[in-house]
């Protein structure tokens, strides 16, 4: 392989620089080419194979031109394709992958355990994997056969121990024949005298001690130099006449390497005397190193088990045994001294969960299910306390097939009664607040801090989304811009000032404009930056409406007593302009013709007739002009007060007043009274005869008609009045026409407190029409 092929790092000018490059990429590719490990280049996004090294492709039975140019996949080496894409997805975050255990498949289909480690490196400009691997399947297979052999080799040395024996009372018998059989044992046996020389040795202690060439007579401290003191002395208690043994003792080798050494030493003897030692050793070297490095799994899995306090199962289906962890104790509420028992486990169950818990751990031991196993249930402990467990397990089963029965349960349980606990309080927040929420008399909303809705209320989903999705949108997406703009502003505001945000703003609903109360606010984090918006509002549309109504009565009223101060006003003016009227008539014309008659008087009285032709004749114009004083008296106190209208009722009084003004103006006046009660309340009489009065007076002194037509009427709520007339009219935005008197105003005030009502429509020269009406409940005749 080119060793340029490795790199990518771009050529230099300088031949020193390329001297160095060349023997850099040389020794690289030398060290590719003679790893004992197998190395392989691959295309990171491909899996294109670009190069392996010999053991790579010794290892995995391929050729080298089956090999380069094709993929991991069309090889088929991953078993599972999803293996290698979790293995990309690591190297993209980390970097690099480290002793990664990975199970591959060979070319005949086996399948081996590996120890990968992988780095990113561009080649040709293409990201690639430079991936190194360790085979470690013998290793694995010797672990796991460690864990079920363990009793196995205890038993085998114990044989090895009585076969040494009966081979040491054989050799006493025949040394030659005991030396043969040394030499092809299957053991690691050596022979000495009691100087310690080599009278025969193994070919698997040869080969256990890594020794070469005739041993027979040399010293075994010669052979091995490095032979600890304490085993020097073993061998002199041994000579003595001892027999002993140990089980995996250290041994260091001189280049520093360290053999683990199961050893039996027996003497054996020649008549009477020892005459030497036997030594049986083992190298258990791979058994203490897997043991160790399984002791140190196990350590690791009990310092995590205890940190999270997990409790754990062991049910031996075949022996029956259970063991339940001091964990598992305590979170069951069980003692130290109560048995263990599956039975025990499920009477612990709470008898809500106990049915079901019992039909999954049956499941669990079905041949066709699934070996795993996961529930939450409770747990009802002696003391009478309930607590929340995690339990999971696995069921190891003795072989595969339809057949196959389970041999063992293992499993563990944690308490999570704090997290039941939480996510019950949690729940219960959640339905609260989601009760509160839908049953808020306003909308409410919550937002990100791009603006979008995570969560409404009901009315704000009934009233205004109506069916629209709107999760994850914008206020853009929902509504018309100038109101999405609106919101967006005013959400800014919330956001940057890190504060809440009172305002009026508008809404849509049902295709129609109206305004709401809103009041936002942030939501902030533990650092107090906002990472949400809330926000309720309260639709406020018939209260500005209201308070728009109330201020226009607040300015009608205003006016309505603007206008009652000025009529007021007008009425004291009116008042002292009539007492001065009554009094100047009653001085000018009815004072001054009392006393000429008076005078008149006088003069028949100092000259009186005694005809009585004559006294006749001279009292008759005073009686004329007494009669003429007392109808004017009588006018004068009829348009104070009509007494007609009190006696009489309001029908006679307003056909006397009719019949009175047409005879003194001659104005035509056509009269018409339907329906008008006998009997009308005196006020509501008064009321309604004073604007006829006023009506028929403002006719006759302003409007130039030639008709006029009066009428009355009356129903079973109240009684109406209509003056009509065909004159000049006038224009009711003339303030002027209002200004002339108190005639309208007093006109409307008398009908205002009553709770009737006054109009009056008019144009100039289409003369002018007077209604009014009052309430007054009574039969009609």
């Amino acid at each position: 392989m080119e060793a340029r092929l490795l790199s990518d790092v771009p050529h230099t000018e300088d031949w020193q620089g390329k001297a160095v490059e060349s023997a850099r990429d040389d020794f690289f590719a030398e060290a590719f080419r003679l790893s004992p490990h197998p190395i392989g280049i691959t295309e990171l996004e491909t899996g294109l194979c670009l190069e392996v090294n010999d053991a790579c492709l010794d290892i995995y039975g391929f050729r080298r031109d089956e090999v380069i140019g094709k993929t991991t996949l069309m090889l088929g080496i991953w078993p599972d394709p999803h293996d290698r894409a979790r293995l990309i997805d690591r190297l993209k975050t980390e970097g690099s992958v480290r002793n990664l255990e990975v199970s591959m498949r060979m070319k005949n289909g086996e399948l081996r355990q590996f120890l990968i480690s992988t780095d990113l490196i561009t080649l040709r400009g293409k990201p690639c994997l430079l991936t190194i691997g360790n085979d470690i399947t013998e290793r694995k297979r010797i672990e796991e056969a460690l864990r079920r052999t363990h009793d196995e080799l205890e038993q085998r040395v114990r044989q090895r121990t009585a076969d040494l024996e009966r081979i040491n009372a054989a050799m006493r018998d025949s040394e030659e024949r005991f030396r043969l059989f040394v030499e092809h044992a299957p053991a690691a046996i050596a022979m000495f005298d009691r100087e310690m020389r080599y009278l025969a040795a193994s070919r698997r202690w040869m080969e256990d001690y890594r020794l070469a060439g005739d041993l027979i007579g040399r010293s075994h401290y010669d052979v091995l130099p490095e032979i600890p003191v304490r085993w020097k002395e073993v061998h002199r208690r041994g000579l003595t006449g001892e027999v002993l043994s140990a089980d995996e003792d250290p041994f260091v080798r001189h280049d520093g390497s360290v053999q683990w050494i199961t050893w039996d030493v027996r003497p054996w003897y020649s008549g009477r005397d020892v005459g030497g030692i036997v030594v049986v050793t083992e190298d258990v070297t791979a058994r203490v190193e897997a043991k160790n490095a399984l002791h140190e799994r196990e350590e690791r899995s009990d310092q995590v088990i205890r940190l999270a306090n997990f409790g754990i199962f062991d049910h031996d289906h075949r022996t029956g045994k259970v063991y339940w962890s001091p964990a598992m104790r305590e979170i069951y509420g069980v003692g130290p001294d109560e048995p263990a028992s599956l039975e025990g486990y499920i009477r612990l169950i709470h008898p809500e969960d106990r049915d079901a818990i019992v039909a999954a751990i049956k499941q669990a031991q079905d041949p066709a299910s699934d070996d795993l196993f996961s529930v939450e249930h409770r747990v009802l402990r002696h003391d009478g306390g309930i607590r929340w467990v995690s339990f999971r397990s696995w069921t190891l089963f003795d072989h595969d097939g339809p057949e196959r029965r389970p041999t063992r349960t293992l499993g563990a349980m944690i308490d999570i009664t704090k997290r039941k606990h939480a996510e019950e309080a949690l729940k219960m927040s959640e339905r609260r607040f989601a009760s509160f929420m839908d049953n808020l008399h306003g909308f409410a909303w919550i937002k990100d801090v791009q603006g979008r809705y995570l969560y409404i209320n009901r009315l704000f989903e009934e009233s205004l989304i109506q069916g629209l999705d709107w999760k994850e949108k914008t206020a853009r997406e929902l509504w018309p811009e100038e109101i999405a703009e609106q919101y967006e502003l005013s959400d800014k505001k919330v956001r940057e000032n890190k504060a809440p945000l009172h305002e009026v703003a508008p809404f849509v609903r049902d295709g129609e404009i109206r305004h709401a109360l809103v009041s936002k606010f942030p939501i902030v984090d533990h650092k107090g930056t906002p990472v949400l918006l809330g926000g309720v509002a309260v639709d406020i549309t018939e209260r500005k409406q209201a308070e728009e109504a109330l201020h226009r009565n607040q300015l009608e009223l205003h006016q309505q007593q603007v206008q009652l101060e000025e009529l007021t006003s007008k009425l004291l003016k009116a008042q002292e302009h009539e007492r001065q009227r009554i009094a100047r008539d009653l001085h000018d014309d009815v004072s001054q013709r009392l006393a000429a008659l008076v005078l008149e008087v006088a003069s028949l009285e100092r000259h009186p007739s005694t005809e009585p032709v004559e006294l006749a004749h001279a009292l008759g114009p005073l009686r004329e002009q007494l009669e003429q004083l007392s109808d004017d008296v009588h006018t004068l106190a009829y348009r104070l007060h009509p007494s007609l209208l009190e006696h009489a009722g309001l029908r006679p009084a307003v056909e006397d007043h009719v019949h009175q003004v047409s005879r003194r103006t001659g104005l035509p006046i056509h009269l018409k009274i339907l329906d008008v009660p006998n009997a009308v309340p005196l006020d509501q009489a008064t009321c309604l005869f004073r604007v006829m009065q006023e009506s028929v007076q403002n006719v006759v002194k302003h409007a130039e008609a030639t008709a006029v037509a009066v009428q009355l009427r009356g129903s079973s709520k109240g009684v109406g009045l209509s003056v009509i007339d065909n004159g000049k009219g006038f224009d009711l935005q003339d303030l002027r026409a209002h200004q002339q008197g108190l005639g309208l105003s007093s006109m409307e005030e008398r009908l205002r407190q009553l709770h009737g009502f006054f109009r009056i429509h008019s144009q100039p020269s289409h003369g002018t029409k007077v209604c009014a009406w009052v309430p007054c409940e009574m039969e009609v005749t």
